[in-house]
């Protein structure tokens, strides 16, 4: 897939990093240089809500800095962390309420990370609990169970480089952004809950 990506600008341990990445299109999708290693690549699968700040240069937000960290933490040799979300609007939860699954998801986002995955040397699954937020609608939810599906089905065939920060009561995958403890875990896919 063709990506347009603009530059962006953040601040991180007292410099400014560049990102690229697009949130204005059908698909969510950012990259962030970690080092000299550009052909291995860390793929973030997560959960995209709530409204970008709106300032020139921001702080990185807690999501990408807690994976950065925990890949730091694991040795990784990467060069590039790359973050997809399940959901590509950048709405508040509260304006969530009779949208549809197109709306939400995007036209192109599923094939966005699908895409991904397959370049992919190392997953980290980071969606967090989204279900009681978003898919009160059971039309919506039915057709997102299809939508996880079709991402397991690529998942499936890496299953040695999986990885999470830990499983919620809800046996869903830990999201960053409120993460204390920064290590990442193996993962196999059939912990996983299914909806």
């Amino acid at each position: 897939m063709k990506r347009l990506l603009y530059k962006k600008q953040f601040k991180d341990r007292n410099k400014i990093i560049d990102t690229f990445e697009c949130d204005t299109c059908d698909y969510a999708y950012s990259e962030i240089s970690l080092g000299p290693q550009q052909n291995k690549n860390v793929v973030a699968i997560c959960f995209n809500l709530g409204k970008p700040t709106g300032e020139e240069i921001a702080n990185l937000d807690n999501t990408r800095r807690n994976i950065r960290d925990a890949i730091e933490n694991e040795n990784w040799t990467v060069g590039k962390l790359i973050t997809v979300d399940l959901i590509t609007t950048r709405i508040a939860k509260s304006d969530i309420k009779g949208m549809t699954f197109n709306n939400l998801v995007g036209i192109n986002n599923l094939e966005n990370i699908l895409d991904a995955i397959k370049c992919a040397d190392y997953i980290i699954l980071a969606w967090g609990n989204i279900y009681d937020d978003i898919f009160k609608d059971y039309k919506v939810k039915v057709q997102f169970k299809h939508y996880l599906d079709k991402i397991y089905d690529e998942i499936e065939s890496r299953t040695d480089n999986v990885y999470v920060f830990g499983l919620n009561k809800s046996a869903l995958p830990l999201h960053p952004a409120r993460i204390s403890e920064k290590r990442l875990i193996k993962f196999k896919l059939n912990q996983l809950l299914f909806i």
